[in-house]
């Protein structure tokens, strides 16, 4: 089974997104900040993570700038409810599958999670 890790500290979008992915086959792991997000994917061989880009303590762009100096294998998508946040050039520099917009149809995060597990 394939693993997800998904990073936020919005306890019901944790379970949201979990819920979604659960019920398409994924084994889905998550963390509140970012932090333990670094603790779990020590633990684990994932695939993706969802990150989003505002956590408490270590903010999602350093979470991703660690897991890509550890990890270049693991796919990454980014979550913000900030869509005035340009972060493209971050994006492309450290090789990130696509990125999301808070609030989120849930078909959209279906189709983005399928094809970033599909590639």
């Amino acid at each position: 089974m394939q693993k997800i890790l998904i990073v936020d500290d919005e306890a019901g979008i944790r379970k949201l997104i979990e819920a979604i992915l659960t019920e398409e086959g994924y084994e889905v792991h998550l963390a509140s900040n970012g932090y333990q997000a670094l603790e779990v994917l020590e633990k684990g061989s994932f695939k993706l993570a969802i990150l989003d880009v505002k956590l408490p303590g270590i903010n999602g762009i350093d979470v991703l700038k660690r897991i890509r100096g550890s990890n270049s294998s693991i796919r990454i998508i980014m979550m913000t409810a900030y869509e005035e946040l340009d972060f493209n050039d971050v994006l492309k520099e450290h090789g990130v599958y696509g990125s999301i917009a808070k609030p989120f149809d849930i078909k959209e995060i279906r189709d983005l999670v399928s094809g970033a597990m599909d590639t």
